[in-house]
């Protein structure tokens, strides 16, 4: 960092772009727009000076994220060799105080071995602004995240599940979905989508063990290894 201009959150969009190749543009966009957001959610101006705390902070996010870049995942699915496999999908859903998430996972079980491999699939978290909405309703959001993630890997994957399933640890929005009492209109709305979707089993997961409680909240790579 260099002059005043590197003690302005402006500067975290430079490097958000710096970070990322032309082709992953539309990814670094995104990011920084998330970038921006929580910015704004604390209440500071984009071009305010960042104070020695937020620097240091921000190194932090910055070193964090170089390393996360060499890290890879094994995400290939084959459908060649699908024969005699059976596939469950599982999602896992949840949410903080400044983001609700949810994690995809596919589970492949060969029926002649029986051996059993489980890979992340797809992820996606949504930066909200705090206190906006309480924490069911934000778990709720989280469901309905689930369920929209479960319909694109459907079509995108054109994969016939054994069985799907969508894990949540709020106890509270697993009542609105299993029964059918008058709620406000802004739950209503919601359950009645996460309602139409079939063939999805939702269960309960404790969230000291729900790996959605990671993208929700936010970790170091340091932190997850």
């Amino acid at each position: 960092m260099s002059g005043d201009y590197s003690r302005l959150f402006k500067y975290v969009q430079r490097c958000w772009y710096s970070l990322f190749s032309s082709r992953r543009k539309k990814k670094s966009v995104q990011l920084t727009k998330k970038t921006k957001t929580s910015a704004q959610l604390s209440k500071e101006s984009w071009h305010e000076p960042m104070t020695k705390t937020q620097c240091r902070a921000w190194s932090l996010i910055q070193a964090d994220f170089q390393r996360a870049l060499q890290r890879k995942f094994p995400r290939l699915i084959d459908s060649r060799e699908a024969e005699n496999k059976e596939f469950e999908l599982h999602i896992f859903a949840d949410a903080s105080a400044r983001a609700y998430a949810a994690s995809a996972y596919i589970c492949s079980r060969d029926t002649v071995s029986g051996k059993v491999a489980m890979y992340l699939l797809f992820a996606k978290s949504w930066i909200i602004k705090p206190d906006l909405l309480t924490i069911p309703s934000l778990e709720l959001l989280a469901c309905l995240l689930a369920v929209r993630i479960y319909h694109f890997l459907k079509n995108a994957l054109c994969m016939n599940f054994w069985a799907v399933f969508i894990w949540a640890d709020s106890r509270v929005v697993l009542s609105w979905i299993s029964n059918h009492k008058i709620l406000p209109a802004f739950i209503r709305r919601r359950i009645d989508k996460i309602r139409a979707v079939e063939d999805v089993k939702f269960r309960y997961v404790p969230g000291e063990i729900n790996p959605a409680d990671i993208p929700s909240r936010g970790m170091l790579l340091n932190e997850l290894d």
